[in-house]
């Protein structure tokens, strides 16, 4: 049997009305020396039931059930029994183009060492935008040098790219248990620290999906908000000094994810259901603002004028004038103005 090339990994939660559109755009790619992971994360619905199916009529296929929910560190499973040299994650609930491997496999002398990225269709209520946008492919051979395209540093979502299996297992990578959303972007943060060289495809041969249902736009406690927050701005600083990147605007991009989480953390303090007493919230504003003060003066470039406001009331120090004000604004943005 051929040497298998590339392992595609598709994690499943509940996905039966996506599920056999996402597979079949998979079934009918131009590049065809690959296997397919499919991995059940107790779903509750037939999306096994297709999982088997589909096994059935392509032996690419392996089928992997959990019995407990695992999110998004369920990718694991497949990264563990990866039998290809390299690695594409795909959603359930997304779509691929015909050519998204071939673009991405682009050449048979892929150095040691590259992450192959490819730019994202995104399709909102049927209508896919960027289709007409053209980008023309390139190179980094070396990410260390000096004045180079920073893009490779927003690959973060799982699904955007190609990664190296060999890079995976050597260095122990993996999405983080228990982190339950981005946690594909520390996962891509860790593996930067191993790369040397980046590959843009250019074309868009992946379509996202933009559901209201995301995982994404559902709200997280306090402590998993912090959990993120306390995992990504170190391991940011040090993708940072270890490509030499000082440009102010491309450290306010990469630290938009993590400060984003940080303002999530701050507004489940006082948000149904995890709102909480203000002798908590006190002692958590203060381990903000002790540990991460500086970044929300530097990084923080809040849209709108509430979210603007909010930045000023931080930035005062405050402790007791922060709670009252953020009390007041966190109860009209999601009581008053909601109704």
């Amino acid at each position: 049997m051929a040497e298998v090339i590339i392992s595609i990994i598709v994690p499943i939660y509940n996905a039966e009305k996506y599920l056999p559109a996402c597979l079949d755009s998979i079934l009918v790619q131009t590049f065809t020396n690959f296997e397919l992971l499919l991995i059940n994360d107790a779903s509750k619905d037939n999306s096994l039931e297709i999982c088997n199916q589909y096994a059935v009529k392509d032996n690419r296929i392996r089928v992997f059930n959990q019995e407990k929910n695992g999110g998004e560190c369920v990718r694991n499973i497949g990264l563990q029994n990866a039998n290809g040299k390299y690695i594409v994650c795909i959603d359930a609930d997304d779509a691929v183009l015909q050519n998204h491997l071939e673009s991405l496999y682009y050449s048979t002398s892929i150095p040691s060492g590259t992450l192959v990225h490819a730019p994202v269709l995104v399709n909102n209520n049927g209508i896919i935008n960027g289709i007409d946008d053209k980008q023309a492919p390139y190179f980094i051979d070396n990410l260390c040098g000096k004045k180079i395209k920073t893009d490779f540093l927003f690959a973060g979502p799982a699904w955007s790219k190609m990664i190296e299996t060999a890079i995976i297992r050597k260095n122990s990578i993996q999405f983080r248990p228990g982190v339950k959303i981005n946690s594909d972007h520390i996962f891509h943060l860790e593996y930067l620290m191993h790369v040397n060289a980046y590959k843009n495809v250019g074309e868009k041969t992946y379509i996202y999906f933009n559901r209201p249902e995301s995982i994404s736009k559902k709200h997280f406690s306090y402590e998993e908000c912090m959990e993120r927050v306390d995992l990504m701005i170190p391991m940011t600083e040090k993708v940072l000094k270890r490509f030499y990147i000082e440009d102010k605007k491309v450290k306010i991009g990469l630290y938009y994810t993590p400060l984003n989480a940080l303002i999530s953390a701050i507004f489940a303090l006082y948000r149904s259901p995890f709102r909480t007493n203000r002798k908590n919230r006190i002692i958590c504003l203060d381990k903000i603002l002790t540990n991460y003060y500086s970044y929300l003066v530097d990084f923080w470039t809040p849209q709108g004028l509430i979210n603007r406001t909010i930045k000023y009331i931080l930035l005062s120090k405050n402790l007791h004038l922060i709670n009252f004000c953020l009390s007041l604004i966190i109860y009209v943005r999601y009581t008053i103005l909601r109704k």
